[in-house]
């Protein structure tokens, strides 16, 4: 007999917005009705006043205001490597799971800085006093990428007729990043 469990965590960056085109600053200046360089009808005051508005706007956007931008999260497989990369819309959260005969995040960057471990980020149990984890030595996991969720299947780990069989299922959302672990283990095993 088997139990199953479930598990979710929701990694959640920072709801900063901020340009990732420092190019898109043109299109507010247009906007805010600041013509560009071609459109300009009188020499000299209009010319002023746009580098005026734009470094004013330089200067909100430097001292932290937040803009309303639109992002799309991503996700993107290098299954040569057998590597997947996935990232909130805001670009604020980046993981990449190793899934090459373990499943383990091996990167997490929250904001530009890698905060995981060298070792990474894997799942594990507790078994008659010994780690069975995901970190190693299992047989390569069946991967499916849709638009904005990452399913990893078949991960199998643990003694031979004692496995562990978990499922993870990644969701990509504008702010955050959910991970959903599913989970089937022996009765006799202890959590």
């Amino acid at each position: 007999m088997n139990i199953l469990t479930s598990h979710e965590l929701s990694c959640v960056s920072d709801n900063m917005n901020c340009y990732k085109n420092h190019f898109d600053l043109l299109c507010v200046c247009r906007q805010c009705g600041i013509p560009p360089s071609h459109e300009r009808r009188a020499p000299g005051r209009s010319q002023f006043d746009c580098w005026t508005g734009f470094l004013l706007l330089a200067a909100w956007l430097v001292s932290g205001a937040s803009v309303l931008a639109v992002e799309h999260a991503a996700i993107h497989q290098d299954a040569e490597r057998k590597l997947v990369t996935l990232a909130d819309g805001q670009g604020q959260l980046v993981l990449r799971l190793n899934y090459d005969g373990r499943c383990v995040l091996d990167q997490v960057i929250v904001r530009g800085r890698q905060v995981a471990a060298e070792s990474g980020v894997s799942d594990g149990m507790l078994v008659d006093g010994q780690w069975l984890t995901t970190r190693s030595g299992i047989p390569t996991p069946k991967v499916v990428v849709g638009k904005d969720t990452l399913a990893v299947k078949d991960i199998v780990f643990g003694k031979p007729g004692n496995e562990i069989r978990e499922t993870w299922k990644f969701t990509v959302r504008p702010d955050r990043i959910v991970w959903r672990i599913t989970r089937r283990y022996p009765i006799g095993a202890s959590l």
